[in-house]
């Protein structure tokens, strides 16, 4: 139990405690590169990376209080297998920016 909670902590902790490689990642990938005008970097742009940041570490945050509840409620094997489909979801996301509607799926509220 314990090697596979190490195991799933090194494969989904990079995404909050990763998140300047990250960074760099989306930023060489021309993410929010749409909000400069003809600019490699603007203001704009730095305020959504930002954001992404900052909903992404408050949910980290906010999370750890429901699923304590949900893995006192259900137990490690449940509590797992929801954690693994929801960094599934997690990675889907990230995979697929955009949707078909031009919709921003990495950070909704706007």
């Amino acid at each position: 139990m314990v090697v596979s909670a190490v195991i799933l902590s090194f494969l989904t902790a990079g995404v909050i405690f990763g998140h300047a490689a990250l960074r760099t990642c989306l930023e060489s990938s021309g993410a929010y590169q749409d909000l400069c005008n003809g600019t490699d970097s603007c203001p704009e742009r730095e305020l959504k990376l930002v954001l992404l940041f900052t909903i992404a570490a408050s949910v980290t945050n906010i999370s750890a209080l429901i699923f304590g509840t949900i893995l006192d409620y259900f137990g490690p094997k449940k509590s797992g297998i929801l954690g693994s489909i929801l960094s599934l979801g997690g990675c889907l996301f990230m995979s697929f920016p955009t949707n078909s509607n031009g919709v921003n799926l990495i950070v909704i509220c706007h």
